[in-house]
């Protein structure tokens, strides 16, 4: 069986700025307030590979304009050539000042292609899961939990598993001390379907 083209993007493939891919929708240092997931509504149009900001705008807010700017990046989509709106979870948190979160020490998306599971593409499978990591001040993950679900558990686990394993990262950082973190990553799993 051949399939046309696949796409599995964590949040670094999309967001990557000038020196540093930034791999987190929302971090904040173990120890304050963890981020509350609340929804916010979107409007978008879709090739089913790829939901880039050009396309997709928030139509009711979460009540927070950095959570919204969230919703896009872990909303469910598919291809549509006319507008579909659909809900979005995002994470609201109070993110102490001289925090920084963890960073990239690779400079890669930590999940490719070869990492969408062959169940889920023989089935149809596709969705955006966000995953939940604990990142110690070692700047190893741990302690990673399913946040939202893609609606498939072999998508979940394979990001999960992906991302505890491999992500290679600098500690998060208050003041310049290095400190554990919450941290809150999406990764989309989709075949343009």
């Amino acid at each position: 069986m051949q399939f046309a083209s696949v796409v599995c993007l964590a949040a670094a493939a999309l967001h990557a700025t000038e020196d540093q891919y930034s791999l987190f929708l929302v971090s904040v240092p173990a120890g304050v307030a963890e981020p509350k997931e609340a929804q916010a509504e979107v409007k978008f149009v879709s090739n089913g590979y790829i939901l880039g900001p050009t396309n997709c705008v928030v139509t009711k807010t979460s009540g927070s304009a950095l959570a919204d700017k969230q919703a896009c990046k872990t909303v469910i989509f598919r291809a549509a050539s006319k507008p579909v709106v659909s809900k979005a979870p995002v994470w609201i948190a109070d993110v102490p000042e001289g925090f920084v979160p963890p960073q990239s020490l690779s400079g890669k998306p930590p999940i490719s292609t070869d990492d969408y599971p062959s169940t889920s593409l023989v089935n149809g499978e596709q969705g955006t899961v966000v995953v939940r990591l604990i990142v110690g001040v070692n700047g190893k993950p741990r302690d990673c939990t399913i946040a939202a679900t893609s609606g498939y558990q072999a998508l979940d686990n394979a990001a999960k598993w992906k991302l505890c394993r491999s992500l290679k990262l600098r500690s998060a950082m208050i003041n310049g001390v290095p400190v554990e973190s919450i941290n809150f990553t999406q990764v989309a799993f989709y075949q343009g379907n």
